[in-house]
């Protein structure tokens, strides 16, 4: 609300002299101009002015050298704000607000806020460059620097702002390097960068355009990890649909998929939800790899720990099929050495046995050649296995799996494979034949005539 005439601006002066000279004048209030001091023409700004203690309190904002105009604003809160729209190069000036109320019938006034500078900034120059370092993502307690220099206006005065932050985060001349040391989570964010000149008029700047955005992403440990999971299978054939299940502690969470560190896609859960599913369709050779989520809650720039990786494995029908066999070697003291082999066609292949029904990983081998042995030496390494290989320059494209093998353990001392039961019987009827032979020898004399 606005009033033409000074004596209302006097009559609150006058109050405050004579409180103050009786001892009676209450503590001043705060002054914030929200973004910033510095005000892009043509564009929205406020003045906040807040007091600590009388929550019904009127407050006065005036301006240096238009003492006739005053506003003036009930407080909400213990605050009031003033917005000012469209800012023109007349609302440059400095600002001073204070705050009155009424007590027992009397007007009880504060002293004066801290003089605050509001210049009207105008974008005529090209916007300069910004970077970050080392990268946009930041440990907790990490050093970061963020750079920004126009190599065509070095002279000028640059200053960096952070997005959602009241005020100016830090001025220079000639470039900027804005360090952040021990980052805190409250340093997280997203920053931009301007130069400006001083113009001939008081509270009037030339300015450059805003720069492009970085970024500070941070992880907080205090947040709860996370789950991933893939359906149906963490193998997919070629063309298969599937979904990746990313899963929190709390509901009303944003996750994000990443890709061998590369964001994917983010999305927010359902209100009622903890969970939530990115789907693939027709998945291609390019979508195996290691996939984690991470999510936040509140701050889009500070996230969980990513989760622990989800191997995504793609089946390529163009590979030829591992052939698999069983070989067994028999020592002297009666026992079995078995040992299983995995044939591809080519070399640098690397191949996986995996056994049926079984959580253990897979065994690995990375031979020379085109086939890798393995070795089945204990009771519990009896049952169906199959093998399966990749090439070493793409460990998430790979063959379809070989047909099954059974081993199969007879006792603590002996393993043998269903093949080589055929072999028993080859040994006994061989150990019949050279029993018999000289039993036959014997009777032929007898059998023939004097």
């Amino acid at each position: 609300m606005k009033f033409s005439s000074s004596i209302f601006f006097l009559g609150c002066w006058l109050t405050r002299q004579w409180q103050t000279s009786r001892g009676q004048l209450y503590p001043k209030p705060s002054i914030l101009v929200i973004p910033s001091p510095q005000v892009i023409l043509g564009t929205n700004f406020q003045i906040r002015c807040s007091n600590e203690h009388y929550q019904k309190a009127t407050f006065y904002l005036s301006k240096e050298g238009t003492s006739g105009n005053l506003l003036s604003k009930a407080a909400l809160l213990y605050s009031a704000v003033f917005f000012i729209s469209n800012a023109k190069l007349t609302d440059g000036g400095v600002y001073q607000c204070a705050y009155c109320f009424d007590l027992n019938h009397d007007k009880n006034c504060s002293s004066s806020s801290d003089r605050v500078t509001i210049n009207i900034a105008e974008q005529i120059y090209p916007k300069p460059s910004i970077s970050m370092s080392p990268g946009e993502v930041v440990t907790l307690g990490g050093n970061a620097t963020i750079h920004c220099n126009s190599d065509e206006y070095r002279k000028a005065q640059f200053t960096v702002r952070k997005e959602g932050s009241f005020g100016i985060q830090k001025t220079e001349s000639g470039g900027i390097l804005f360090p952040i040391i021990n980052a805190k989570l409250s340093d997280a964010g997203s920053y931009r960068c301007i130069y400006c000149f001083k113009s001939d008029s008081d509270f009037h700047q030339l300015c450059s355009a805003f720069s492009d955005r970085v970024s500070i992403n941070m992880t907080d440990p205090g947040l709860s990890r996370l789950y991933i999971k893939v359906r149906p299978t963490e193998q997919i054939s070629l063309g298969s649909n599937i979904s990746i299940e990313c899963q929190g502690e709390k509901n009303r969470l944003t996750f994000s998929l990443h890709k061998s560190s590369s964001l994917i896609a983010s999305q927010m859960t359902q209100r009622s939800s903890n969970t939530t599913e990115f789907f693939f369709s027709q998945v291609s050779l390019q979508d195996g790899g290691n996939y984690t989520c991470q999510y936040y809650r509140i701050n889009p720039y500070v996230w969980s720990e990513p989760s622990d990786p989800m191997k995504l494995v793609v089946i390529d029908p163009r590979f030829s099929k591992p052939s698999i066999k069983v070989r067994i070697v028999q020592h002297f003291d009666l026992t079995f050495t078995v040992t299983i082999e995995c044939h591809g066609l080519s070399n640098g292949l690397i191949f996986a046995l995996h056994k049926s029904k079984y959580p253990r990983a897979p065994q690995w081998k990375e031979p020379d050649g085109n086939m890798a042995e393995f070795s089945v030496e204990r009771l519990g390494d009896a049952g169906s296995y199959t093998c399966q290989y990749h090439h070493r320059r793409n460990p998430f494209v790979w063959s379809e799996p070989s047909d099954p093998v059974e081993v199969v353990v007879s006792d603590t001392s002996s393993v043998e494979a269903n093949i080589c039961l055929g072999l028993t019987g080859l040994v006994l009827l061989a150990l019949v034949l050279i029993v018999a032979e000289p039993v036959y020898s014997l009777r032929a004399p007898l059998n023939s005539p004097d």
